[in-house]
């Protein structure tokens, strides 16, 4: 209890010398006792339970920040945090360790032991210079995909390309491959198969967004910019690209004969009007194959069911229905097939009515 502990000694600040512009952050630790608190709480141990619920000790006590089987489930990615704490950044810049372990619990491979991350260069897209968001590839088995910063983690630096997606396959033991450079920092990969690919990055000074094309497998390959655009003007938002799950259950980008399909939410300055693009992955030209065309309505475009069979789960309401559920083809003209029908719990208020009224009054009035 900080109201009441006696501190073991004075608190002690070390200055390395090195400049560094901190942002402000709230509520960052600021005694040893926060940091002994800190600890306590984000302490876990790991444990496996069997289907028929025996449990044992799987991992020891740690700091975990994140857990993640390989999509095959041979792997699992752990990152925990060590010390020394900050009283300057978040937990999440504090020292940590970043590893790969099979299902016995065995580390196969360290992939980062990152030191306090306090010292950065000036600016919103300042990061680190040691790889960063480690995550699996969700078309493979087992191979994890990092983003690296080209400039040193200084945007200021006048470089073509600031940041690359790298990647390395099990068992863990070659060297890593560069997949994509980005121009701006990296934002995300939709994986397709072993030659598409679709990349996304950002920067926030401009608001810029870019999305890539690109080949996983051959990086002498060029990426293709399919998308560069202002991430906050809705108007020119080509939608997101339809994703459906592979053989590992994972979700990777829908193709169905050398086309991948785009789903937006279809701002324009006549209203909303959501709609479903086909994009073709080798000319990269896009047909509209559906648009809404609801002006007393609002359809919004929940998710893809089957491309191949243009089902699309939709959701329906105005200011008299309330919202349900259909299924609509967009390959088939047929009527909308109902999944919910739920009743407007405030039926009872549906024909209430505003009413202004006016009224005349005289020019003098008489006080008493």
């Amino acid at each position: 209890d900080a109201q009441t502990a006696v501190p073991t000694g004075p608190t002690v600040t070390e200055r390395s010398g090195a400049k560094a512009q901190n942002r402000t952050y709230q509520d960052l630790l600021k005694s040893p006792v926060d940091e002994e608190n800190f600890e306590q709480l984000a302490r876990s141990e790991i444990f496996r339970v069997k289907l028929d619920g025996k449990a044992s000790k799987w991992m020891d006590t740690g700091m975990y920040r994140g857990i993640n089987f390989s999509p095959n489930g041979d792997y699992v990615m752990i990152t925990k945090i060590k010390r020394p704490f900050s009283y300057l950044v978040p937990y999440y810049r504090f020292a940590s360790e970043t590893a790969i372990y099979d299902k016995e619990g065995k580390q196969v491979k360290l992939l980062l032991d990152k030191p306090l991350d306090e010292v950065r260069p000036k600016g919103f897209m300042a990061t680190t210079d040691k790889p960063r968001g480690y995550r699996w590839r969700s078309d493979k088995p087992a191979s994890v995909v990092w983003a690296q910063a080209l400039d040193g983690g200084d945007p200021q630096a006048e470089v073509e390309f600031h940041d690359a997606a790298c990647h390395l396959d099990a068992p863990f033991t070659g060297e890593p491959k560069s997949l994509i450079k980005m121009k701006n920092r990296f934002s995300g990969i939709i994986w397709g198969n072993d030659n598409t690919a679709i990349g996304y990055d950002y920067w926030f000074d401009n608001r810029n967004t870019k999305t890539y094309l690109f080949n996983p497998s051959d990086n002498t390959q060029e990426a293709k910019i399919i998308s560069d655009r202002n991430y906050q003007d809705a108007y020119s938002d080509p939608g997101d690209f339809v994703t459906t799950k592979n053989k590992l259950n994972q979700y990777v980008l829908a193709i169905e004969d050398g086309n991948a399909y785009l789903m937006g939410d279809g701002f324009t300055d006549e209203g909303q009007f959501p709609f479903i693009d086909e994009m073709n992955l080798e000319s990269n030209e896009t047909t509209r194959l559906y648009q809404s065309t609801y002006t007393d309505k609002v359809e919004d475009l929940v998710y893809a069911l089957d491309m191949s069979k243009g089902e699309i789960l939709i959701r329906l309401e105005s200011p008299t229905e309330y919202p349900n559920y259909y299924l609509r083809n967009i390959k088939k003209k047929m009527d909308l097939k109902p999944i919910t029908q739920f009743e407007n719990p405030f039926k009872a208020m549906m024909n209430v009515e505003k009413q202004v009224n006016t009224y005349k009054t005289e020019d003098k009035v008489e006080l008493k």
